[in-house]
């Protein structure tokens, strides 16, 4: 984590109102018992929950950190369950996702197997040009006995690049790459998002606004 991150949360941990540049949202989807909230909860409070309940729908929260240019990005962070029963309520908030990261399990096969679901339902339902990160969690039970690992490192890494995805191994638990992967995405959607001229005008208007009517997305 960055010296200029790091003051950041410290602002925003006393409730001073940081003003920012570009406002982005991001969806995290994924089969259920991923770690999806467990990995939102290290990267905002760099805590780990002991006992983390099952997201019921759809939660978000926020976050800013400064981009490379010298920005500042706030992003809406929102979690989805992974349960087909809420499916049709976590659809709704695929809107206006210019970013999303795909969880899976490493150490179990048939949640990777679904990535693919969710890379089409998110391609499909995101907003024109969402950056994705493919995330595979849960890289501290490798580390403990590697042969829990049922998803291969190289077949990941390969199918995120064929699909121009980010990719990345991690552990909610330890931290592993946690800043890493939410800071990285952030910066390539603004990026990437620069060099499409609709994306960028588009972008502009919504930055004079400064502001986004959270519960009509």
């Amino acid at each position: 984590m960055s010296q200029n991150t790091e003051i950041l949360n410290t602002y925003e941990d006393l409730g001073i109102e940081i003003k920012y540049d570009h406002l982005y949202k991001i969806i995290i989807i994924g089969d259920a018992s991923v770690g999806k909230t467990a990995l939102l909860s290290k990267y905002l409070k760099g805590v780990f929950p002991n006992s983390p309940l099952p997201t019921v729908a759809t939660e978000f929260a926020t976050k800013i950190i400064q981009i490379k240019e010298g920005g500042y990005i706030k992003a809406q962070i929102w979690d989805t369950a992974g349960q087909e029963k809420y499916k049709s309520i976590t659809y709704h908030h695929y809107k206006k996702s210019v970013g999303g990261l795909i969880v899976y399990d490493i150490t179990k096969r048939s949640s990777y197997d679904n990535v693919k679901n969710w890379y089409n339902d998110l391609m499909t339902l995101g907003e024109k040009g969402c950056i994705i990160a493919l995330v595979g969690n849960k890289l501290d039970l490798i580390e403990k006995n590697k042969n829990k690992r049922e998803v291969p490192l190289i077949e990941a890494q390969s199918y995120a690049e064929d699909n121009h995805m980010l990719f990345f191994e991690t552990s909610a638990y330890n931290g592993n790459n946690i800043n890493d992967i939410f800071e990285e995405l952030l910066q390539t959607i603004y990026t990437e998002r620069r060099k499409i001229p609709e994306l960028k005008e588009r972008d502009s208007l919504l930055e004079n606004q400064n502001i986004i009517n959270l519960r009509n997305q």
